[in-house]
């Protein structure tokens, strides 16, 4: 395997399922790789950076013109945050711009 693929088969089984679960926007019908689903849905960590990272939750906030939330990354955690930008309603989607 390659080393994407090593390192999804290292991760737990829960995690490993959240991921291969997401969307792949170059799957031919139902046929959907690694490849493709990292490339759908890795957020770069910031404007200036080429890293990118892959949030299995993020991946699925929908985006808007008119975004609720803003993302950013803590290097010090490692982890890509949401914080909210605007107030939000019980039931209200959340969602993220569509740029940084």
């Amino acid at each position: 395997p390659t080393e994407a693929g090593r390192k999804l088969e290292a991760m737990p089984s829960d995690s490993r399922e959240k991921l291969v679960q997401l969307a792949d926007a170059h799957a031919a019908g139902e046929l959907r790789t690694l490849e493709g689903i990292v490339d759908t849905n890795c957020i770069q960590r910031s404007w200036s950076s080429r890293a990118s990272v892959l949030c299995p939750t993020m991946s699925r906030f929908n985006h808007s013109c008119l975004p609720n939330c803003e993302q950013t990354w803590d290097p010090e955690t490692g982890y890509e945050q949401v914080f909210a930008s605007t107030q939000i309603h019980k039931g209200e989607e959340l969602s993220l711009p569509y740029v940084d």
